[in-house]
């Protein structure tokens, strides 16, 4: 019987990993909301970065032992046992959106992401949204990918909230 189950699980992790071969090799997450205020108020709080920590789920409430450094507004470092090491700059900001680069654990993962910003009834719509490629020789990889909405998805539905949060704070 043991012998069975063995048998089983190695085909299933075979399975697993010859289909992960085939699936994409990148990934791209959005998610969006109206937020009750012009696109440069939006992108004042959004581009500068050592203020999210008053409204992004990245924060020292989820990871009350990471440390942040900012040696400018528009760069953040940080390293922490949940946020683990990154990076992350901005390369544009202008009243259409902002985009950045991200890099986790010294540049072994990059990623762009960044905020469209289009005119909406009730104020702006914001799309936050993120992309990357997934190493094509990790066996397991794709399964990564197809899981990635899932995983950070929320997460940027919460920063959307936190910032419409914050912004009707300040009004």
């Amino acid at each position: 019987m043991i012998k069975k189950i063995l048998i089983a699980f190695l085909v299933l992790i075979l399975v697993m990993t010859v289909i992960g071969f085939f699936l994409p090799k990148s990934y791209m997450v959005e998610r969006s909301k109206t937020i009750s205020a012009d696109a440069a108020t939006i992108l004042a709080l959004a581009s500068d970065l050592p203020t999210w920590e008053s409204w992004s789920a990245w924060n020292n409430a989820a990871d009350p032992d990471c440390t942040w450094q900012f040696p400018d507004s528009t760069t953040m470092f940080w390293d922490g046992p949940v946020n683990k090491e990154g990076k992350m700059w901005v390369t544009s900001a202008t009243t259409d959106g902002m985009t950045w680069d991200l890099a986790f654990e010294d540049g072994s993962f990059l990623a762009k992401g960044g905020l469209r910003l289009e005119p909406s009834e009730g104020g702006t719509l914001v799309t936050w949204y993120t992309e990357g490629d997934i190493d094509a020789f990790a066996p397991l990889a794709g399964w990564f990918g197809v899981m990635m909405d899932s995983m950070i998805g929320p997460y940027f539905e919460s920063n959307l909230d936190g910032i419409a949060a914050e912004l009707a704070q300040g009004k």
